[in-house]
């Protein structure tokens, strides 16, 4: 029988769960208002995390908001009350990654029965752990054993003081940066300095120590630097009660030996095993001296504190990291692969940063951007601000990819500037929703002039659903697949009526996919084609005698314009030409033109290439004969069949084989650059006109000197 032992049980524990690792917020102080309590939305968002990559803020919660949240859970029973314990849903959280915050929140006691470490990548306020103006009575964290960075600030009410707090934890034994301060606010009496609490209202159980959150036994404040080796950091009690320190991979801590034995880890967390640096992607291959790619099931990314098989779903993937935007100089392609980081080619497509919800001013400066880092919000003030313009909202149309939630909101109030459609976000791609609007990331509401939503190219819900609110006039939505957008789910509530749809044509178009809905109206709103997607818009037929083509089963293009039909998008992958078919000599490939390239003529359907002599100005037959086939030559001669072009590097080159010509300067149009003419007609070959070289017949010499020749003659003695 094989038992899973301790070491074993926590190396599964720390194992990455993407189900269990939930996003921070940032709000800090400020009130969340929603249509629900912030309490029931924390309970929403928590509910089985057991890592929080982020911060944990608890704020502004009232005894009544968790009475009323949890009504439905209480229970009597034999005349007891059962309900559920305040924070419930906090119960499997293991480790924060940004900052604890505690504030504005009245109850008698929060629990995070099993809060190990806080690693404080962000703080607020210089603070990892910060506790302030709450009404509470106890703060359980019992298995709470390091804020790795940051300081600790507690500070309660005096009619609510946290006295086990104050009196009963070791907070120097939490710190794990040694110069972070402690701040305590609270524990006296601020007019005569004497202690807040009385002894009775901080006692530890007895095998606490005297350290603890809490009266029970379950409470003990978990100690691990106690009479550690000299040098160690943190060490573990064995099993003969020798102390022995952790290994320098562990924070917050360990269970034993090696670091597979830590509570959590100092660096990164690889299998189970604690690493100063994951995998990666490569290695380095010392038999060949080179860098090699690792094989696949040893590949690992950065993320957080973790190595992984995966970048999680709404990280971006940078060589080795798992990031949440691209570095200077890179960027994003929503069409190739949205996820990737690669070198921008040229300047990067522009991200906007949106901090909060639209106004005019931002609205105006929204030009060009390809991505929106953050939310984007168009509520109900926004339309009635000085400057605002219908036409403003065309700034809008270059976006594809919101990073966090959109959201639409008309207030319900008619307005004739309010929009009929969403097309000016017509190009939005993905909605990421790393940031949700409650469980949100799509709100569309209270607008009631919308007709119709014409988000014709989105792609996908990354997370979130989509909700539809109170919008009268619109009929679009509600059918929609959006388990096909990836979307969790859909509400549609109080909007156009069936009668109002069929009354005024809001269906979709026949050329959509009945079981996908649309957008809107028209072939261009179907989610998808129910026979051919071309040019945006959904078609029925997809026929090559139209001068289309088909990719995959339903995609239909249009032919190059010179094919009257194709395979393909370019004037080279043409079945038939429309006007004439050329043969490109470089690739050995056909293809269609409007008119015949210069160094070409047209026979019937087909471009021939001129003879090689011919010269520029292309040609209207196969011959060299000027006229009869070339329109020009550079060189040319006369012959019996008329003047015939020449090719040479020159014209003394082009004229080198026509014994009985000599090359001169053309005096023949068509001609370019030089002829050979014809010697005289008692020159067998000469320079010139007037320079015989040799003779027909007779030479002409001086008197008694038969070697010098001084011209030629046809005949002797004239």
């Amino acid at each position: 029988m094989c038992v899973k032992t301790a070491a074993a049980e926590k190396m599964s524990s720390d194992m990455w769960d993407k189900k269990k690792h939930c996003a921070g917020t940032i709000n800090g102080g400020n009130v969340i208002s929603t249509s629900e309590s912030h309490y029931e939305r924390l309970a929403k968002y928590y509910e089985n995390c057991t890592v929080i990559t982020g911060n944990l803020e608890l704020t502004h919660v009232t005894k009544n908001d968790i009475e009323k949240a949890d009504a439905k859970y209480t229970t009597n029973v034999n005349g007891k009350t059962y309900k559920r314990r305040p924070f419930w849903f906090l119960q499997n959280v293991r480790e924060i990654s940004g900052y604890l915050l505690v504030f504005y929140v009245y109850t008698e006691t929060v629990e995070l029965p099993n809060l190990k470490i806080i690693r404080g990548r962000h703080l607020f306020e210089g603070n990892g752990l910060y506790i302030n103006r709450n009404g509470i009575k106890y703060l359980k964290m019992p298995k709470l054993r390091s804020v790795l960075k940051g300081g600790i600030t507690v500070s309660s009410m005096s009619k609510a003081p946290l006295c086990y707090l104050y009196h009963t934890i070791d907070f120097d034994h939490l710190k794990g940066d040694s110069s972070a301060n402690i701040t305590i606010i609270g524990k006296h009496n601020p007019i005569d300095g004497s202690d807040i609490c009385k002894p009775e209202q901080y006692e530890c159980h007895s095998r606490c120590a005297g350290f603890c959150f809490g009266p029970s036994l379950t409470d003990c404040q978990e100690l691990y630097r106690v009479d550690c080796p000299v040098g160690c950091h943190s060490c573990f009690t064995g099993p003969n009660g020798t102390k022995h320190c952790c290994h320098s991979e562990c924070a917050a801590g360990c269970t034993g030996l090696g670091p597979k034995r830590c509570v959590s880890c100092q660096n990164y967390n690889q299998d189970g095993e604690c690493v100063p640096e994951c995998n990666g992607l490569e290695k380095y291959d010392r038999e060949q001296s080179k860098i090699v790619p690792r094989e696949k099931d040893e590949r690992r990314y950065f993320y957080e504190s973790y190595c992984l098989k995966e970048c999680p779903d709404k990280t971006l993937i940078e060589g080795k990291y798992c990031v949440v935007s691209c570095q200077a100089g890179h960027y994003r392609n929503v069409d190739i692969d949205r996820r990737k980081c690669v070198p921008c080619d040229g300047p990067c497509p522009k991200v906007c940063a949106v901090p909060k919800y639209l106004d005019v001013q931002m609205l105006k400066e929204l030009v060009n951007c390809s991505e929106i880092d953050g939310n984007l919000e168009l509520l109900n003030h926004l339309y009635e601000e000085p400057g605002y313009e219908p036409s403003l909202l065309n700034n809008l149309r270059s976006v594809k990819i919101v990073t966090g939630y959109v959201m639409v909101d008309g207030g319900g109030i008619p307005n004739d500037k309010k929009p009929t459609n969403l097309k000016f976000l017509e190009n939005l791609k993905v909605i990421e929703g790393r940031d949700l609007h409650i469980r949100y990331s799509l709100v569309v509401q209270g607008l009631a002039n919308l007709t119709e939503l014409g988000l014709r190219k989105l792609e996908k819900l990354s997370a979130g659903k989509a909700v539809f609110l109170n919008n009268s006039q619109l009929c679009y939505g509600k059918n929609l697949d959006w388990k096909f957008l990836n979307a969790e789910g859909v509400q549609f509530t109080h909007n156009a009526p069936p009668d109002f749809c069929a009354k005024y044509d809001y269906i979709c178009h026949d050329t959509c996919d009945p079981t996908k809905g649309c957008w809107g109206k028209g072939p261009s709103q179907c989610l998808k084609c129910q026979h051919y997607i071309k040019d945006d818009e959904c078609v029925n037929t997809c026929e090559e005698a139209e001068g289309l083509f088909r990719v995959g089963k339903n995609e239909c293009h249009r032919c190059d314009r010179e094919c009257s039909t194709c395979y393909g998008p370019t004037a080279f992958e043409c079945k038939t030409c429309k006007n004439y078919r050329f043969e490109d000599i470089d690739t050995a490939r056909f293809q269609c033109v409007e008119k015949c390239p210069n160094n070409t003529y047209a026979y019937q359907n087909d471009c021939y290439p001129c003879h090689d002599n011919c010269y520029n100005n292309g040609c209207n037959g196969e011959s060299a004969i000027l006229g009869r086939g070339c329109k020009a030559c550079r060189f040319g001669v006369h012959t019996d069949e008329g003047i015939q072009c020449l090719a040479g590097s020159d014209v003394m080159n082009a004229c080198h084989h026509w014994d009985g010509y000599y090359p001169d300067l053309p005096s023949t149009i068509g001609i370019q650059t030089g002829e050979c003419k014809k010697c005289r007609p008692e020159c067998k070959t000469c320079i010139s006109l007037n320079n015989c070289t040799e003779c027909q017949k007779y030479k002409v010499v001086p008197n008694n000197d038969t070697e010098k020749m001084i011209g030629c003659a046809e005949q002797c003695g004239e």
